[in-house]
């Protein structure tokens, strides 16, 4: 399971609002999401022509919760997309009641130069944000290998010799642009976590076999 920061909520699931109009985080550490997918399915086809074979093996994978702490990250430093977006947001109130249980009303800015800079919406809440945040769906589709075979004609003393090519985890299809196959410093334990991972290798390479 993923477990990390939330806001605090009251009873009812309202977020609590803190007196300087933003949510409250809840000083104890919940269950967020679980990387393991709903499914993982296979395909594999293969068309012959003539001497030439071509072969693509593709992978869809259904669910399973990632942590996307490379975003939060770079919402703190003010360098994502998110925070070049929200930097000019002013005057927003959030959903949710204040600690005497009335309904929340105070406006705030997320990013006000008049203002010191550590109550800034992105900067407020640390290095790695409020995890709740951050946690995305790891569906993705991905081709996994495509190759393209060359057979030449049977000889006297050969059966068979073939030629092939072969490109493997070459394109990625991900809403959250996130590779779920990588894990945190590539442990078995940091499935679902990304902090800066480097994508999946890519092989390219060639293959001559030989049927005596």
């Amino acid at each position: 399971v993923l477990i990390g920061t939330t806001y605090q909520r009251n009873e009812n699931g309202d977020m609590i609002i803190g007196n300087d109009g933003f949510p409250l985080v809840s000083s104890e550490k919940k269950i967020l999401g679980n990387p393991i997918p709903d499914f993982t399915m296979k395909f594999s086809y293969t068309q012959n022509i003539r001497e030439f074979s071509l072969n693509i093996d593709v992978e869809w994978r259904k669910g399973g919760d990632i942590w996307n702490g490379t975003n939060a990250n770079l919402d703190y430093y003010g360098r994502s997309a998110n925070s070049a977006q929200q930097r000019n947001v002013s005057n927003f109130v959030f959903d949710g009641v204040l600690q005497n249980g009335s309904v929340n009303n105070i406006p705030v800015d997320f990013f006000n130069v008049d203002q010191p800079f550590d109550q800034n919406k992105f900067y407020r809440y640390g290095s790695l944000g409020v995890a709740e945040n951050y946690i995305v769906k790891g569906d993705a589709v991905r081709i996994n290998n495509i190759t393209l075979s060359y057979s030449f004609r049977k000889a006297e003393f050969l059966k068979n010799i073939r030629l092939s090519v072969f490109a493997k985890n070459i394109l990625l299809w991900s809403k959250n642009k996130i590779d779920a196959q990588t894990s945190f410093f590539d442990s078995d334990n940091g499935q679902g976590l990304n902090f800066y991972n480097l994508p999946s290798m890519r092989t390219y390479g060639g293959s001559v076999s030989f049927i005596f």
